[in-house]
């Protein structure tokens, strides 16, 4: 089962329908106490949202194969590009965020951020991935995680009010294809609320 990161009823969004073309503001907002995931100002017309994580992922074993250090930082980028549109309802340009996705997962993405953005609330707190085991295959691979919700918090965009939510954690497995470009997208994730 697939469980949303905030608890926004799904619309039926196309891609398409997702993503206008508006041009991104360079600048980044002020900095939030409770944000794990901040982004970095452009130089350039392009949005770059390229965030930073503060002690959101656990380190990586020493033992891992150069196959599996790509596995996990696309599936790393992955998650702080999504945070980031999560917690900055001003961009409006997906092209990063579907740049890493294919599959299933590119609507669904998509959809969570447009859900929240149109609950009229944004994402103030941030995530945290433990027990992290990382399956590469040829073309294929799958990353298994507890994903901790409990600093999640949203804020009402119109009030200001931060929420934090009570949302368990998820077990949860991100399922990564290797493109013909040699690039790892995130293709599929599944969970199941999980004590881990």
């Amino acid at each position: 089962m697939r469980h949303l990161l905030v608890p926004v009823v799904l619309a039926a969004c196309v891609v398409g329908a997702c993503t206008p073309a508006v041009e991104e503001p360079t600048t980044a907002p002020p900095p939030s106490p409770t944000v794990a995931v901040s982004a970095s100002p452009s130089p350039t017309p392009e949005p770059s949202p390229s965030p930073t994580v503060a002690e959101s992922f656990p380190p990586a074993p020493a033992s891992e194969s150069a196959d599996q250090a790509a596995v996990r930082a696309a599936w790393m980028e992955y998650w702080e590009t999504f945070e980031t549109y999560a917690q900055r309802p001003e961009l409006t340009d997906f092209t990063r965020l579907q740049n890493l996705l294919e599959g299933e997962e590119a609507r669904l993405s998509l959809e969570s951020i447009r859900n929240l953005r149109e609950s009229g609330k944004k994402a103030a707190g941030g995530l945290a991935f433990r027990s992290v085991e990382l399956e590469v295959q040829q073309s294929s691979a799958s990353v298994a995680y507890c994903l901790d919700r409990s600093n999640l918090a949203l804020e009402d965009l119109s009030t200001g009010e931060v929420e934090l939510g009570s949302l368990p954690n998820l077990s949860e497995t991100a399922t990564l294809s290797k493109g013909d470009d040699g690039k790892w997208r995130v293709s599929q994730i599944r969970n199941v609320e999980a004590e881990c």
